[in-house]
């Protein structure tokens, strides 16, 4: 064998070597990462836990228009069955008493208040 077959085969097993060892370092390098990732989302997940434990209690505001309609559901957790049913009876209410206005405000708009003239009833 010539010597420049030698070193050919020699760099190329180094070569080889040195990409085998490149690709299992940076797969050990990847897999450093994602459990890096798992942790900082464990961290992520029990931080989030403790700022829900935390959290004010839900108060209603009687001035508050939003609050009044979809009050915070700790509030509503804390209902009893029958307050809950009379709060969704009066919200069904409201929404019929809605509904049968948007009919009546539709009603007016499409029937004329006052006809329009005929041509042959124009004054001259």
């Amino acid at each position: 064998m010539s010597r420049a077959s030698k070193v050919f085969f020699a760099s190329a097993v180094g070569f080889m070597g040195a990409t085998i060892y490149g690709v299992h370092w940076l797969q050990q390098r990847e897999s450093e990462q994602m459990y890096q990732g798992v942790i900082r989302d464990e961290e992520r997940v029990r931080e989030k836990a403790l700022k829900r434990v935390q959290q004010p209690a839900a108060v209603v505001d009687d001035d508050c228009v939003t609050c009044v309609i979809s009050p915070p559901p700790q509030l509503l957790e804390a209902q009893t069955a029958e307050q809950r049913a009379k709060e969704r009876q009066g919200r069904l209410a409201e929404y019929e008493a809605q509904k049968g206005l948007a009919r009546r405000l539709s009603m007016e708009r499409d029937s004329p208040a006052v006809p329009a003239p005929v041509a042959s009833e124009r004054l001259v």
